[in-house]
């Protein structure tokens, strides 16, 4: 009100400025692939009894600001069981077996990137499995970013850049 120059002599003035304020802008997606089935192999695979099936579950920051990532948890149906191991799902013929085709000792694959996500695809390589970070208790998967590892995650790090993403992915078995 008093002006930006104080012309009149009285000591009053006036200030304006701008703030900027950023922010992350989280989104989770989670998205369901089928692997293979007892009957059908990894040819046209059905979501029946016997089954595999991989999760994905994908974190994006599209924010102006990092987001400092801490835990989710998923709760699998009753007709699911988690996977100890992250198999391909390349089981030859119809053998669908848990650990035909397993990409790592875990049963967990991480990767981030920049961007936005359009494939939902496993990882596909042994390297790509996370060692700590990821487990099931019950019918209930929990990750911890302040301690998930993997060689394709890249070193322990629960930071989400602005305009990048993190996707874990899981495989269970149909009852």
């Amino acid at each position: 009100v008093a002006g930006v120059i104080d012309a009149v002599g009285d000591g009053k003035d006036s200030a304006y400025d701008t703030y900027t304020i950023q922010s992350a802008s989280l989104s989770v997606a989670k998205a369901m692939t089928l692997l293979c089935d007892p009957v059908n192999g990894s040819t046209n695979p059905k979501n029946i009894p016997g089954a595999y099936v991989q999760y994905a579950i994908t974190i994006t920051n599209s924010g102006t600001a990092a987001a400092t990532l801490s835990q989710i948890t998923d709760a699998l149906q009753t007709q699911l069981t988690a996977d100890p191991l992250l198999i391909s799902g390349s089981g030859a013929g119809t053998n669908c077996a848990p650990g035909i085709g397993s990409l790592s000792a875990s049963g967990f694959g991480a990767l981030r990137g920049a961007g936005v996500v359009t494939s939902y695809a496993a990882p596909g390589l042994a390297g790509q499995n996370v060692t700590a970070g990821a487990l099931v208790a019950g019918q209930n998967v929990t990750i911890d970013f302040t301690t998930l590892a993997g060689t394709a995650y890249g070193a322990v790090n629960a930071t989400l850049s602005t305009n990048s993403y993190v996707t874990v992915y899981f495989n269970a078995f149909v009852q």
